[in-house]
């Protein structure tokens, strides 16, 4: 049987690869520096609390004033 595997050190040895390898070292090590923030604030990524929820419905839903006058959420027209 065919052993498919390869050690890393060979395959940062060929040069056609290494590029693959690197992002992948770049995507392993992003990936555990998520799971460290997400492990120390004790929330998922993109997890949203209700009050959070509700505040950011009331902004988008709000009109603001402004000295110049009233506005709606998105800016002026043009």
């Amino acid at each position: 049987m065919i052993d498919k595997r390869m050690a890393l050190p060979e395959l940062l040895k060929k040069q056609a690869d290494s590029d693959v390898v690197r992002d992948m070292q770049a995507y392993a090590a992003d990936r555990i520096v998520e799971m460290e923030v997400e492990a120390r604030a004790d929330v998922a990524k993109g997890a949203r609390s209700p009050v959070r929820e509700v505040q950011r419905k009331w902004l988008s839903g709000a009109r603001r004033g402004t000295r110049a006058g009233r506005i709606a959420p998105g800016g002026p027209q043009s």
